[in-house]
């Protein structure tokens, strides 16, 4: 990770955007993916830039661009856990999607491109693209890199922060609502 996502940060021209402030530690991981053939994983749309290394076998890819511009957060119906779907429904919501549907109906992918990676291929997939892939040989090993960079709304909220936290009024915690809103049912 501290080798290929600084570089790729930078060769994407993120600078500062590419690292988390204070520790400076890059913004990103690497997973390695192993299936075997006929291993699908359904359509979902991820929040990071990914670049996907195929080191061996083959994976059908395929790709249709979402309606939601810089998603937030994916959109996984493979994760269907309350608090997942949750969160990322509120966000998605929020986003002002064509549909609010948490995944389009399947005449929604019938135009979706289609790519193979073999062993050596390299695919860039961007953040927010719907994309289902399925292992199409006897094995297949790939590494996946994926990039979050900062967003505008990250630097401007920190920003603001700093500046709410010279005022010691705000500075102080929250304390003691729970009396005040037993005494408020009571009035």
């Amino acid at each position: 990770e501290s080798l290929l996502v600084p570089g790729l940060c930078t060769a994407l021209g993120s600078a500062f955007a590419g690292v988390y402030p204070g520790d400076g530690k890059p913004r990103g991981e690497i997973e390695t993916f192993i299936a075997g053939r006929g291993h699908v994983t359904g359509w979902h749309t991820d929040f990071q830039h990914n670049f996907t290394i195929q080191l061996r076998g083959a994976k059908t890819w395929r790709f249709k661009r979402g309606p939601v511009e810089h998603n937030l957060r994916a959109l996984t119906p493979h994760y269907n856990c309350r608090s997942n779907y949750e969160q990322q429904m509120k966000l998605h919501l929020m986003s002002d999607p064509l549909s609010p549907a948490f995944r389009p109906p399947d005449s929604f992918f019938e135009d979706a491109e289609e790519v193979t990676t073999v062993a050596g291929s390299v695919l860039y997939h961007p953040a927010g693209v719907w994309h289902h892939v399925e292992c199409v040989s006897d094995s297949s090993v790939s590494i996946n890199v994926s990039l979050t960079m900062a967003t505008w709304a990250d630097v401007i909220g920190d920003a603001l922060r700093q500046l709410l936290w010279a005022s010691p009024a705000l500075r102080a915690p929250i304390v003691g609502l729970a009396g005040e809103l037993q005494r408020a049912r009571n009035a």
